[in-house]
């Protein structure tokens, strides 16, 4: 709930601070989980343990490999705008 006068800028900020506490706390909670410092079964919910591989090209030892002309055709650039938000500082 975003207060009536807070700055977009500063309520952003706010939220991702609170983001950043739940993130954490998140992490946390699945380390114990996953070292089964605790049990799977709490007294509302069910936890199971999944363990998932994949795989990851590295397009630079790709690229130095075979050649950057060579994995060109195959690269798909990504482009996404972040919005950076800075505290002012207090004088």
């Amino acid at each position: 709930m975003s207060l009536p006068n807070r700055h977009p800028v500063d309520e952003l900020a706010d939220l991702r601070k609170q983001n950043r506490q739940t993130a954490q706390r998140i992490e946390e909670l699945r380390e114990l989980i996953i070292s089964g410092a605790c049990g799977l079964v709490g007294d509302e919910h069910t936890a199971t343990l999944k363990v998932r591989t994949g795989q990851r090209v590295n397009i630079r030892e790709l690229q130095r490999a075979f050649g950057a002309k060579a994995v060109a055709p195959f690269v798909r650039e990504h482009r996404a705008t972040h919005v950076i938000i800075q505290e002012f500082e207090n004088d």
